[in-house]
């Protein structure tokens, strides 16, 4: 019962944050809020993936990949702070855009397993 909860609460917040979005409510606009929320997008995805494991709707190697996948969004992200503070800002958004696009290809993965259980 209780990983049933922990997964439903993940859902709850990724939830909030879309409808954040829909509601009007400020997006991030600088590079720093991008990077900020995509760091936060990798830990959901994690923990979401985590969950989804111990409930059974995901395999070991499905839930391995997409830990794979948020390390690879993760470094990324790195690399994107760390050309951002040498001033190599089309590096930086180059590399925060791959982040987005893995982290959007992961999301979108677990959304689809949702409720396949």
């Amino acid at each position: 019962m209780k990983k049933v909860y922990v997964s439903a609460v993940l859902y709850v917040v990724v939830a909030i944050l879309a409808a954040c979005t829909a509601l009007g409510v400020a997006n991030p606009q600088t590079f720093n809020q991008k990077l900020a929320y995509a760091y936060g997008n990798v830990t959901a995805v994690r923990s979401i993936a985590l969950s989804e494991l111990q409930d059974g709707v995901i395999t070991a190697k499905e839930a391995q990949n997409i830990q794979n996948g948020a390390d690879d969004a993760k470094s990324a992200l790195d690399t994107a702070r760390l050309a951002s503070s040498n001033g190599d800002l089309t590096t930086a958004e180059g590399k925060l855009k791959t982040a987005q696009t893995i982290l959007t290809a992961l999301q979108t993965f677990l959304n689809s397993r949702k409720g396949t259980q």
